[in-house]
């Protein structure tokens, strides 16, 4: 049996419930197939918009070293971070919940573990990452989120990106900072 992990779909999720909820409104299609509807109650807290500006990058750890990807997420965020112009950015990694912090401060000389929704409120920054509940959070907050290459994972994405690249394109990532 698969374990399940945080912002995946499995086909029979939500088929044992009779009720389900989402935090958006283009979620429901996850749950088409369902004899009851789900229901639409947003995110669990009141979103509150930064003011402040910053000239943060976050880069958004994706899921815990024994998964299959997370090596190859591991690679595209160093090839990002190498690519980011540290003298106008201050960039750090966030670590996925179920992630050490151990192979990161190999690669990233700023790790951030402070608490979400003081990340997400304090001031707008640049969010970077592949499907991560975190970016659509960091989007709700009116954060300008940035995609990575979605072809390492086959899931249904339930919102949009301010701007997604290949890997064949990170070069270019300078160009929309």
């Amino acid at each position: 049996m698969d374990q399940k992990q945080k912002g995946l779909f499995y086909l029979n999720d939500g088929h044992y419930c009779k009720y389900n909820f989402v935090w958006n409104s283009r979620q429901i299609k996850l749950f088409r197939n369902l004899k009851y509807d789900p229901f639409v109650l947003g995110l669990p807290y009141n979103i509150r918009i930064p003011k402040k500006v910053s000239n943060k990058i976050i880069l958004i750890g994706h899921g815990e070293e024994k998964s299959n990807v997370y090596e190859k997420t591991l690679r595209h965020f160093k090839l990002v971070y190498s690519l980011i112009d540290k003298n106008l950015f201050d960039v750090e990694y966030r670590p996925h919940a179920h992630e050490s912090t151990k192979k990161p401060k190999k690669y990233f000389s700023k790790i951030n573990n402070e608490n979400k929704l003081n990340l997400l409120q304090d001031s707008k920054k640049i969010y970077i990452g592949f499907v991560s509940s975190l970016l659509y959070e960091a989007s709700m907050h009116d954060n300008y989120v940035i995609g990575l290459d979605e072809s390492l994972f086959q899931v249904y994405l339930d919102f949009e990106y301010d701007i997604s690249f290949k890997e064949k394109d990170y070069y270019q990532l300078n160009n929309y900072l």
